[in-house]
């Protein structure tokens, strides 16, 4: 009250990059089922041709987001909402249908079943192109049309980068769920882990922690459970017989002494990881051969165990 008001303050066209409509003043119009072509309309701004990604046909729009990219690229983010999936009963997980992933740094996952996921390593090959770019912009002239020009090929760089491990991640993060009903990942200190800086830049480049995300929420839609165990010498114990085989990160080859196990690493530790989850959540204890194995069965096993030793 009282106070003199300032000049106005300037307002770039840079300032806003979104505009959100909560509930209601926006319309999605598919043209064609056959085309990704449609329209979207917006309240006071009016109709806009839309290319959809993908076709919306269970749940309901709740919110609608414009968005600008720092190449001048436009996106329209729409939150649907959808009824909560119906979780897969454990009475009928059968114990192949439990998977255990081990995230590294040669590969992306190795899951206990065998298969591999490669690590594209995106960073890696988009890291030269980049800081030339950056040393290019910290030498430029400010306000240059020659800074703009450079701001605006490493703007691109970037979020192709961006782009294209997003997509990486999301193909891998399927091929995971679909691999099994319970997914089973070492609970990582990721964020600890980048503290060193021989490994910080190869962990960044695999984005463990997008990946295992990626993993929670797809298999929470699809009705499937994620897990996470304990990561301590999931690689150092062997798989078969659990004896300890000390081994550095160099070594990529597991070959056990005591039982003759000799496999690669990571699909040792994929192993271990699987079984921690079965022994310590299940009390998993080894079924008779012919018996028919399943979550509820695992479980049963286990309990008869404690009440053996009880008793």
């Amino acid at each position: 009250m009282g106070k003199k008001a300032g000049f106005p303050r300037h307002k770039s066209r840079d300032n806003y990059n979104s505009i959100t409509y909560p509930q209601s003043g926006f319309k999605l119009i598919h043209k064609s089922k056959s085309t990704n072509k449609g329209i979207l309309q917006l309240s006071k701004i009016g109709d806009i041709k839309t290319i959809i990604s993908r076709e919306i046909t269970d749940g309901d729009i709740k919110t609608c987001t414009v968005k600008r990219n720092k190449i001048g690229q436009w996106y329209v983010d729409l939150t649907v909402e959808f009824p909560d999936a119906v979780k897969i009963p454990l009475e009928q997980i059968k114990e192949e249908e439990i998977i255990g992933v081990d995230v590294g740094i040669n590969k992306l996952a190795v899951l206990s079943n065998g298969v591999e996921i490669e690590n594209p390593k995106l960073i890696a090959k988009y890291e030269k192109g980049i800081k030339t770019l950056q040393t290019l912009l910290s030498k430029s002239k400010k306000h240059s049309y020659n800074r703009a020009k450079i701001r605006k090929k490493l703007a691109k760089k970037q979020l192709k980068l961006a782009n294209t491990l997003k997509d990486s991640l999301h193909k891998a993060s399927n091929q995971i769920v679909k691999s099994g009903n319970i997914i089973v990942f070492e609970d990582l200190n990721v964020q600890g882990m980048v503290q060193n800086h021989n490994l910080a830049k190869s962990i960044s480049d695999g984005s463990w922690s997008k990946l295992m995300d990626m993993c929670d929420y797809k298999a929470e839609n699809a009705g499937k459970y994620t897990q996470f165990v304990d990561p301590r010498d999931t690689s150092q114990l062997c798989s078969r017989c659990g004896a300890a085989v000390k081994k550095d990160l160099s070594i990529r080859i597991h070959s056990c002494n005591n039982c003759g196990l000799t496999i690669d690493r990571d699909l040792n530790a994929a192993l271990n990881i699987r079984e921690r989850y079965m022994r310590l959540a299940w009390n998993f204890v080894k079924m008779p051969v012919d018996a028919p194995t399943t979550a509820h069965s695992i479980e049963q096993a286990g309990a008869m165990k404690q009440e053996e030793t009880s008793s």
